[in-house]
């Protein structure tokens, strides 16, 4: 405690070299530098200047590139204040807290500072040491190297009024340092005038990880390299046998039970627990009677984050009511195109959404740091630039823009598509999936630059990376070349379902033959074990049944509820017929999205693709409707009332699946909009869709045009909005386009000309 304490103590001595320029050093607690640490600051990825210390563990960090400037604070080394006639205390000590030297130094009025703290160090060993100068007015401290040239004498320095008064040019932030292998300390930034040192300590996990690294043989590790498939009931020996360190339920698989899989893992030599993995990305909703919350794109247009956090703490307990304890979510794709059939998985089309929204959701599932006893693994996903994916630029049948390839500038993918992960890696996520998608040529399963060099050098990411399901496969040569581009890149991990015997015995001959390193495939056994210990698998490999009775239940349902009000955007409203009364008008509903549970919840609802028809426990939009205002809402012929609610969908979809060159908006709805106009109804026409549609002669038609997502079980949300119950707040996290001719259209373009622009949204 002593020893953390006193590094605490050093936090002030982040040096001002000159103005807008952070300079200092990083080493352990034995004065060693740290290379390769990862030095940021700034709140939020966008506004986060990060750089990396270099091998004397030295970093400059230009703060001047921060975009999120904060107000300027005085500085800490404006030094101390001397009324009349005073003697300043100087005292030198260790890091145990030792006292190695004192002294005192006569001042007098003014503001006086150490003309050189390293001069303190005069005759003491090599290493770290902190420099304390008190008195009356205060006291400063910082962290000192000792000099590698001979110093002065020790002497103070007055500080001219105009100096004592100024403020510091850089901006005050949150110094953070991170580096494998040692635990991250935080810092505010501050003026002083030596260059001195930032104190990592090691983290003692590693510990735990060495004890079990020392016992595995090669086919353990490569075992644990391995992600596995399981469906239903389970009574195999498939983990224990090839020595699994993961296995997933795929899209089509029934969820098996967790404690069957457990004591199946822990049958194999090395008893290492398996991680179950599922595709939770809007919920648990693969689990009958799970809450199923709006999709990404519906959550973008809340704008409250505090509530998507609250939704990945709610799907964390169902996960664990429903047998699962690592989430491949949340997206964090930054779609640009509306014709990809992902678009509903981001969070809109701007870099902003998916820090705010994807680090929130992270935090949710994860408890923060795993401080919570719901917490489950997060899954950053897809590394990297899926959503910048080009035109007709995929190798897969049936697709235009999934699994293509991103052309556009690394300057782009930069600021883009990765601030995401910048923002996930702040926020702790444990593991990021790499994407089926290519840049500028290269499959990123086989990207080395990018999965190594920047995720995880550049960002500091100590989790490890999975694979997408196969996609290892789909890189160039033989399937022990594919294995060995992918692992030499820096998958950590296979999804190989249905290869589970194939994968690992392949990886463990391609180590033999030399061409993948044993280094590399300790790394990533590493990396697969620290997600283990700190997710408390390691500990308690048995299922958490706190949370069974929350599975499906009504405080889940609200937030969810909530979430689906907060995401509907009114896009037009003419003649304020919206908000909707509950007596005196006859509403007559038409169209199928109003009342089938599988279309208003979209793909990865119960399968998948997701299908049209029931989902269990969910409420559909009609029926929130009805329990609204009764008998005032009927279903019927658009024409047969006074107002009429008519619904236009699209059908459940996922991934290649929704790729399309035709957004037009549902042609049964237009026909019921004419019917409707011609009989002198008001015209509310409601969305019920994953991304915009092309609203053509509907647009015109309609007095109302609601935006209503794909909003998952909780169609009373809807409701809520529509009746006004709750004011309207959504946004738009997307440009609407006017025709297809216009996409892709995305805000700061040249030429931008949308329909609806983005955050566009009306209330009352």
């Amino acid at each position: 405690m002593r020893v953390a304490t006193m590094c605490l103590i050093g936090f002030g001595a982040v040096t001002v070299a000159q103005a807008g320029v952070l300079q200092g050093s990083v080493v352990d607690l034995a004065g060693v530098p740290v290379p390769e640490a990862v030095v940021s600051c700034g709140e939020g990825a966008l506004g986060t200047g990060r750089t990396l210390t270099d091998a004397q563990g030295r970093f400059l960090l230009d703060s001047d590139l921060l975009t999120s400037v904060q107000p300027k604070r005085r500085a800490f080394g404006a030094g101390l204040a001397v009324t009349g006639s005073e003697h300043l205390r100087l005292r030198v000590l260790d890091l145990q807290g030792r006292l190695w030297r004192s002294e005192i130094l006569p001042a007098s009025n003014g503001t006086w500072r150490l003309d050189r703290p390293t001069a303190a160090l005069s005759g003491l060993g090599s290493g770290v040491w902190v420099v304390e100068l008190s008195g009356r007015s205060g006291s400063m401290r910082s962290l000192e190297l000792t000099p590698l040239s001979p110093q002065g004498p020790v002497r103070l320095r007055q500080v001219s009024t105009a100096s004592a008064g100024r403020k510091s040019s850089v901006n005050s932030c949150q110094v953070r340092v991170r580096k494998t292998g040692f635990l991250p300390q935080t810092l505010p930034s501050s003026s002083s005038d030596s260059i001195v040192s930032v104190i990592l300590a090691p983290d003692p996990l590693e510990r735990r990880i060495d004890s079990v690294m020392a016992g595995l043989t090669l086919d353990d590790k490569v075992g644990q390299m391995t992600q596995g498939l399981v469906s239903g009931t389970y009574r195999g020996t498939i983990i224990s046998t090839n020595r699994l360190g993961s296995v997933l339920g795929g899209g089509g698989e029934a969820i098996s039970t967790f404690d069957d899989l457990q004591t199946d893992a822990l049958r194999a030599p090395a008893k290492i627990p398996v991680l179950y993995g599922i595709d939770a990305v809007h919920g648990h909703a693969k689990m009958q009677g799970a809450v199923v919350h709006p999709h990404n794109i519906g959550l973008g247009a809340t704008g409250d984050t505090a509530l998507v956090r609250r939704l990945g703490e709610m799907t964390a307990r169902e996960m664990w009511a429903g047998q699962c304890d690592w989430a491949f979510a949340p997206c964090i794709a930054v779609p640009r195109d509306e014709r990809w059939g992902r678009t509903y998985e981001g969070y809109g089309e701007t870099p902003e959404l998916a820090v705010k929204f994807g680090s929130a959701y992270i935090r949710g599932l994860q408890g923060g740091r795993f401080d919570s006893a719901f917490a489950v693994v997060a899954c950053a996903k897809h590394f990297l630039g899926d959503g910048g994916t080009a035109l007709n630029s995929s190798t897969q049948k049936g697709a235009i823009l999934d699994q293509g390839d991103v052309k556009a500038s690394q300057a782009e993918l930069d600021s883009i598509h990765l601030p995401g992960y910048v923002a996930a890696v702040e926020a702790g996520v444990q593991t990021v999936m790499a994407s089926y998608s290519l840049f500028q040529g290269t499959r990123m399963h086989a990207h080395k630059a990018l999965l190594t060099d920047t995720l995880k050098t550049n960002l500091g990411f100590d989790g490890f990376v999975v694979s997408d399901w196969l996609a290892i496969e789909q890189l160039d040569g033989t399937y022990e070349e594919q294995i060995a581009a992918s692992i030499n890149a820096g998958v950590d991990m296979g999804m190989e379902p249905r290869n589970e015997k194939l994968f690992p015995a392949a990886l463990k001959a391609l180590v033999g033959a030399g061409k993948i390193p044993q280094s590399r495939i300790d790394d990533a056994v590493r990396r697969i074990l620290r997600v283990k210990f700190r997710s408390g698998r390691m500990d308690a490999p048995v299922r958490r049944k706190t949370w069974d009775a929350q599975l499906g239940g009504a405080s889940h349902r609200a937030i969810a509820r909530e979430a689906v009000a907060k995401s509907l955007v009114i896009l037009k409203n003419s003649g304020n017929v919206l908000p909707l009364s509950k007596t005196g008008k006859n509403i007559v509903v038409s169209g199928t999205g109003a009342d089938d549970a599988g279309i208003q919840c979209g793909g990865w609802t119960l399968s998948w693709m997701g299908r049209p028809g029931a989902v269990p426990g969910a409420t559909t939009i009609f029926q929130g409707l009805q329990a609204a205002a009764g008998a005032v809402v009927k279903k019927g012929t658009a024409g047969n009332g006074d107002i009429a609610l008519v619904f236009a969908h699209e059908l459940p979809y996922a991934e290649v699946g929704g790729d399309t060159m035709d957004l037009a908006v549902d042609p049964a709805a237009l026909a019921s909009a004419k019917t409707a106009k011609a009989a002198g109804a008001k015209v509310v026409v409601v969305l019920v869709a994953g991304r915009p549609q092309i609203l053509g002669e509907l647009e015109s038609l309609a007095d109302a045009i609601v935006m209503a997502w794909l909003p998952g079980s909780e169609g009373a949300g809807v409701a809520d909005v529509l009746f006004g119950t709750v004011a309207p707040t959504g946004r738009l996290p997307c440009s609407w386009p006017r025709t297809m001719a216009q996409i892709p259209i995305n805000v700061g373009d040249a030429s931008y000309d949308p329909l609806y622009p983005y955050g566009h949204g009306l209330t009352w």
